[in-house]
């Protein structure tokens, strides 16, 4: 099968690597993506929908939690926290992320309702510093889940 497509729509893989690695380098991408976008009326979807907005990703910032800082930053939020090792967080302020570390009882108060988007990804390593998540949230904020 095969699908049309616009010449300047692609991405040229380099020939020493494996197609397979390269359609798996996007995977944190597209899961970042969805979990930006999830929530939002088709018509706004996509247009502008973090301009402004905090985003606290709160548990196991790995590729995915890097990949929502940087699509994050290329949609003009206004900041992203994340929570992270020690050990990631050059990486998270070269992607223009506030790193946070692991104890939330250094920052709690301090993002206390004023995220707009707290995204959880599936690992349980500090979910018990974060017994009241929603305390984070602004009114209209969203919780995603991944």
């Amino acid at each position: 099968r095969f699908v049309v497509v616009s010449a300047n729509a692609l991405v040229k893989v380099p020939d020493n690597v494996d197609p397979s690695e390269a359609a798996g380098a996007l995977l944190p991408y597209l899961t970042a993506f969805q979990a930006l976008n999830s929530g939002i009326n088709p018509p706004l979807r996509y247009k502008a929908a973090l301009t402004g907005k905090s985003i606290l990703v709160a548990e196991n910032t790995g590729l995915v939690g890097l990949a929502i800082a940087s699509l994050a930053k290329l949609s003009n939020a206004k900041e992203t926290f994340l929570v992270c090792p020690f050990q990631l967080h050059e990486r998270a302020k070269s992607l223009g992320a506030i790193p946070l570390n692991t104890n939330s009882t250094m920052w709690s108060e301090a993002l206390k309702h004023k995220v707009d988007i707290m995204v959880e990804t599936s690992n349980i390593q500090i979910s018990t510093h974060l017994e009241n998540k929603a305390k984070f949230l602004k009114a209209s904020g969203r919780l995603v889940r991944i």
